[in-house]
């Protein structure tokens, strides 16, 4: 099997995909984006909270995923 078959293959039977990095990958700035109360991590004082931004860029890739392949999460 190939790569692109293996992942295919993950991605039907429900893979959880996280995104990870800076405010950009977060969807800050994005329209309709807000954040939530779900602690992705704390590091000292600072504590960092999951956002729901449909309209970032990984917000569109998750809707199209969960189109695709409704076992998905992102």
């Amino acid at each position: 099997m190939d790569n692109k078959e293996e992942l295919r293959s993950l991605i039907r039977k429900g893979a959880k995909i996280t995104i990870i990095g800076d405010s950009i990958a977060a969807g800050a700035g994005c329209s309709k984006q807000y954040k939530t109360n779900e602690i992705i991590v704390t590091i000292g004082n600072d504590v960092f909270v999951r956002r729901i931004a449909p309209n970032s860029w990984w917000g569109r890739f998750q809707a199209y995923l969960i189109e695709k392949f409704p076992g998905c999460t992102v």
